[in-house]
C-alpha cells in the first residue's frame, strides 16, 4: 500500500471498524472518482507488480528485524515477508535478513549506518516491531524506524533496554531537531519504554510525538489535498454577568490521531446529546497534513457548541518543560516548536492550545510571544494546581492560562465520578465572582451523558461556555 499510493492515493485498506466512514466522505467530497472493492488481497501483487522489486525477508527470531525490513522495503521497494509466506508467494527476494543479527541494538545500528542516507530525515517512528498499522504511510515516506523495549519485551535475550536508550539517544542527537516521532513508545502494560519516559526522552533532543499507533490508511488520508480548512464562525460571547462561575469544558487526547480516526471521537460524535452544551474538542495541528480529510469531516459536523483547539502541547506531544534540553542553544530549539505550532496552527484554524508538563512562567509566556494569534492556554492533564487562586492569569500579551482541574481516577464508578468532579469544581471554585474555570474531561473515561449530568448537578450559578468565549469573558472581566 506505501508503495502503491507513493504518487498518488490508490490503495485504501478496510482494517479498522470506522475505515468505511472516512471512505465514504473521500467519495462524498469528490476527493476520489470511485472505490472498486477487490476480493482477494494477492490479486494485488499482480495489479501493481511494477512498484515492486521483490521481497525483503525478516528473521522471525528477532522482531527488531520488522522494522529493519520495513524500512529496506522502503528504500529498495520490496515488500516485507516471513520465510513461510516468501517460499508460498515465490517472488524474487531481494534480501533475506534471517541470521544478520543477534540483537536488536545491531540490528537498529546497521539500519541507522547504512539506510539513513536514503532515508527521510523529516520524520522518524518509534514503533513495536509486531504492529501492522501505519508501515503503508512509513513505507511510502522512508521513515527510519526504531523501537525501546521495555519491562516485559526487554527480558528476551535479544533485547537489552539500556544499550537500546543509549543507541537511540546517540541517534536522536545526529537527527535535525523539531521533527514529529510516529506511532507510540508504548504496546501494552511493560511493552515498550512507556509513554512518559518516551516523550521524555524525545523532548529533551527536540523532537514530538504524532501518536499514530495501528493508524490505518495514512498514506491516503495524507495525500488528500485539502483546499482549506476553516472552522464555522464562533457565535457572540454572552454578556459578562458578576455574580456567575464560567466553566468550560476541555476533552482531552485529540493529539493522538486514533483517537480521532477510530476510537473515541467518532463514536462521541454520533451521541445525539453533542451540541447541547459546548465541549471544547482537542485536535493535534499536524493532522491538518495527516488526515485533513477527517478534519474536514469534523468541521463540517461542528455545531456552535463544538469548537477546536489545538492539543497537546502543540504541532506534536511533548513536555515543554524538557524541550531541546540536550541543547547548548535550547531557547532556538524551543522557539522552531513554538513556530511550527504556530504555523501548523493556522492551517487547522486554530487559536488556543491545550498544552501539558509545562510548569515554569517563562515556558507558558514564550507561547503567547511566538504565536501572535493565540487566544488563550488549557495547561495540564487534570488538575496540578493547590489553590483557586492559581488557576486563571494573564501570560504575555494578556493572553489568558487556565489551569485545568478535575480528576478521573480509572478505578471509579459512573456515580463515583460525577460526584467526584462536581465537588472538585465546587471545591476551587473562586471565593470571587465572576469566576473562571477550565474543566479537563479525560476522553476514555467520559460520556457525553455524564458530562450533561455534571452541568445539572452544578445548577445555574455554573455557567458552561466553549473555550474561546472563556477567553473573552475573562479578557472582558481584566478590562
Amino acid at each position: 500500500q506505501g508503495l502503491v499510493n507513493r504518487q498518488t492515493p490508490r490503495l485504501y485498506c478496510l482494517s479498522q471498524t470506522t475505515d468505511p466512514q472516512w471512505l465514504q466522505h473521500l467519495q462524498d467530497r469528490k476527493w476520489i472518482d470511485s472505490a472498486t472493492p477487490i476480493a482477494n488481497p494477492e490479486d494485488l501483487l499482480t495489479r501493481f507488480r511494477d512498484v515492486y522489486r521483490g521481497l525483503i525477508v525478516y528473521d522471525p527470531r528477532l522482531p527488531a528485524s520488522k522494522n529493519v525490513a520495513t524500512m529496506l522495503a522502503s528504500v529498495r521497494d520490496g515488500l516485507v515477508a516471513s520465510p513461510r509466506l516468501a517460499k508460498r508467494l515465490g517472488l524474487p527476494v531481494i534480501d533475506d535478513l534471517q541470521g544478520r543479527w543477534s540483537t536488536s541494538v545491531d540490528a537498529y545500528r546497521w539500519a541507522f549506518d547504512n539506510l539513513w542516507p536514503q532515508l527521510n530525515h523529516h520524520v522518524i517512528a518509534c514503533s513495536w516491531p509486531e504492529h501492522l498499522g501505519l508501515r503503508d504511510y512509513l513505507v511510502q515516506n522512508r521513515v527510519f524506524i526504531f523501537w525501546i523495549s521495555g519491562a516485559l519485551d526487554g527480558a528476551r535475550k535479544y533485547a537489552s533496554p539500556d544499550a537500546e536508550v543509549r543507541l537511540m539517544e546517540e541517534l536522536l542527537a545526529k537527527m535535525p531537531v523539531n521533527i514529529p516521532v510516529m506511532s507510540y513508545p508504548w504496546a501494552g502494560k511493560d511493552v515498550g519504554i512507556g509513554e512518559g519516559p518516551g516523550v521524555s526522552l524525545f523532548a529533551e533532543f527536540g523532537k514530538y510525538l504524532v501518536g499514530s499507533i495501528e493508524c490505518s490508511n495514512l498514506s491516503v488520508h495524507s495525500g488528500v489535498r485539502v483546499e482549506s480548512l476553516k472552522q464555522k464562525p464562533a457565535p457572540p460571547a454572552p454578556d459578562l454577568q458578576p455574580d456567575k462561575v464560567y466553566v468550560s469544558y476541555i476533552m482531552s487526547d485529540g493529539d493522538n490521531l486514533p483517537v480521532l480516526t477510530g476510537h473515541n471521537f467518532p463514536q462521541l460524535w454520533q451521541d445525539p446529546l453533542r451540541g447541547r452544551f459546548p465541549i471544547g474538542w482537542t485536535l493535534s495541528p499536524a493532522a491538518s497534513v495527516l488526515i485533513p480529510d477527517i478534519v474536514d469531516w469534523y468541521y463540517s459536523k461542528a455545531g456552535p457548541n463544538d469548537p477546536f483547539l489545538g492539543a497537546v502541547s502543540g504541532v506534536g506531544y511533548t513536555y515543554p518543560d524538557l524541550y531541546g534540553q540536550r541543547y547548548r542553544d535550547r531557547q532556538a530549539v524551543y522557539d522552531g516548536f513554538l513556530d511550527q505550532t504556530a504555523e501548523y496552527m493556522q492551517r487547522a484554524d486554530l487559536k488556543s492550545c491545550w498544552i501539558m508538563n509545562a510548569t515554569r512562567p517563562e515556558i507558558i509566556s514564550r507561547y503567547a510571544e511566538r504565536i501572535p494569534f493565540l487566544e488563550a492556554l488549557f495547561p495540564d492533564y487534570g488538575r496540578r494546581v493547590l489553590t483557586p487562586r492559581d488557576m486563571v492569569y494573564p501570560t504575555a500579551r494578556n493572553v489568558p492560562v487556565f489551569h485545568a482541574i478535575g480528576g478521573w481516577r480509572q478505578e471509579a464508578t459512573r456515580e463515583e465520578r460525577l460526584k467526584e468532579v462536581v465537588a472538585e469544581v465546587r471545591r476551587f471554585t473562586p471565593t470571587q465572582r465572576p469566576g473562571f474555570m477550565h474543566l479537563f474531561v479525560l476522553n476514555w473515561f467520559a460520556d457525553l451523558p455524564l458530562l450533561e449530568q455534571i452541568v445539572t448537578e452544578l445548577g445555574p450559578d455554573y455557567v458552561f461556555v466553549r473555550p474561546d468565549h472563556l477567553a473573552t469573558l475573562y479578557t472582558k472581566y481584566l478590562a
